[in-house]
């Protein structure tokens, strides 16, 4: 038997964006967003029949995520046809969960709790530098780009030690896009160089 679920949630999140021209040829951009999302909830498991089952249990769970990001991005036309595009970005993603249980054994009258915990974090940092060359029919862009990724996964439960696990991951990326059309065909043809290190 079931009973005393009360489910909780609440979903919430918000986006900006400004945009700043100092020249016809120059635009600044800075994005920002946020984000949270929370589950809790609360449940019994119970049974009047004791030779069956002699433990009611009541569960508390609760659990959290959120994003955090900004972006910041520059444009240049240096002529109608070339420009210039640099931007820098971060991002922070969290979830949490906690869990409680309640143990009530009916037979010996004895109480007890377990619980457990996590929290996983992932951190984005990226920088983008790119330049692009157009004409009617024909456009390359080619560039450097940085990205880096940390993790970090915090666990702890009823009878165990913390446990905390770090890792973080570089990737430094050389690219040449090119683009031809004629009427409907497109080519485009295309090179990148990945060079990745990996820190545990």
């Amino acid at each position: 038997e079931k009973a005393n679920f009360d489910p909780q949630l609440l979903f919430q999140d918000v986006n900006a964006k400004l945009t700043y021209r100092p020249s016809f040829n120059q635009q600044f951009n800075v994005s920002t967003y946020a984000s949270r999302d929370e589950l809790n909830f609360l449940y019994a498991d119970t049974s009047s029949a004791e030779n069956v089952n002699v433990s009611d249990i009541r569960y508390a769970d609760e659990s959290a995520k959120s994003n955090r990001g900004v972006s910041l991005r520059w444009t240049s036309s240096i002529t109608p046809r070339l420009k210039v595009i640099t931007s820098l970005g971060y991002s922070r993603f969290q979830g949490l969960y906690f869990s409680t249980d309640s143990i009530r054994n009916n037979l010996f009258a004895v109480d007890s709790t377990q619980f457990s915990f996590r929290e996983a974090t992932l951190r984005d940092w990226s920088a983008l530098h790119e330049w692009q060359l157009a004409s009617a029919n024909h456009s390359m862009k080619w560039g450097v780009s940085f990205n880096q990724v940390s993790t970090s996964n915090k666990r702890r439960a009823t009878n165990q030690a913390e446990a905390l696990e770090n890792a973080d991951g570089r990737t430094l990326t050389f690219f040449l896009g090119d683009e031809w059309k004629w009427n409907r065909l497109v080519v485009m043809p295309s090179a990148r160089l990945n060079l990745y290190s990996n820190v545990p």
